[in-house]
C-alpha cells in the first residue's frame, strides 16, 4: 500500500465508534486528521487526545450535518484547523457520520434519505455506542456473530482498516463501490 504520510483527512462522525477507529487508523499511517463531531465536544476531544497519545496528529472540527449551511460550516472549521498546522488542503474525505433509525416500516422519507446519504463502506452489526444493546453483552455479541461467516460481532477497527486502502494509491482503481466490511453478515447459515 502506498504511504499516506503527510496527507490531510476529514473523518465525519469521528468522535466515537467506527469514526474514531478510522481516525486513529489513518493517523497511524501519518495522516493529519480533522475529527468531525456534531454535538459531543468531549468525545471529539477524547479522540484527539487518544490520537496524540499514540503520536498522531489531529484536531476537532464541529459542524451539525443535515442542516442548511452545513458544508460551509464544516469546511470553514476544517480550513481554520488545518491552516494552524500548515498549508490547508484536503486529501481524504471519510463520510462516516451516521444516524440510527427504528425500522424501515416507520422511517420517514426525510430520515431515510439522511440515513443513506454517506455510505461507501458497509459494516454489519458493530459493537459501538450506536448499538447499545450489544455493548458489554458478550452473549448478544456471540448471537449476532453466529450469523456471520466470521463468527463474531464486528469491532470498529475491523471497519477502520478499509479506509487507508481506499484512500491510498493501492485503492486507486476502486471507485463508486460499496465495500462490504461485515464479516460475511447474512451470507447464509454455516453448515
Amino acid at each position: 500500500m502506498t504511504s499516506l504520510l503527510g496527507s490531510t483527512a476529514l473523518v465525519t462522525g469521528a468522535s466515537r465508534g467506527i469514526g474514531r477507529a478510522v481516525a486513529r487508523r489513518l493517523t497511524a499511517d501519518g495522516v493529519l486528521v480533522a475529527v468531525h463531531y456534531g454535538s459531543n465536544k468531549a468525545a471529539a476531544r477524547e479522540t484527539v487526545h487518544l490520537i496524540e497519545a499514540d503520536g498522531g496528529r489531529a484536531f476537532p472540527v464541529r459542524a451539525e450535518l443535515g442542516v442548511p449551511g452545513d458544508v460551509d460550516t464544516l469546511f470553514a472549521a476544517l480550513e481554520a484547523g488545518a491552516c494552524s498546522r500548515g498549508p490547508a488542503r484536503l486529501d481524504i474525505l471519510v463520510n462516516n457520520a451516521a444516524i440510527t433509525a427504528d425500522s424501515i416500516e416507520t422511517i420517514t422519507q426525510e430520515a431515510f434519505d439522511r440515513l443513506i446519504a454517506v455510505n461507501a463502506v458497509a459494516p454489519g452489526p458493530t459493537v459501538t455506542d450506536m448499538n447499545p444493546w450489544m455493548l458489554d453483552n458478550p452473549e448478544v455479541q456471540r448471537a449476532v456473530g453466529s450469523g456471520n461467516a466470521i463468527p463474531r460481532a464486528g469491532q470498529p477497527a475491523d471497519i477502520a482498516d478499509v479506509a487507508p486502502f481506499l484512500a491510498s494509491e493501492s485503492g486507486r482503481w476502486v471507485t463508486g463501490q460499496i465495500i462490504d466490511a461485515s464479516g460475511g453478515c447474512f451470507l447464509g447459515p454455516r453448515m
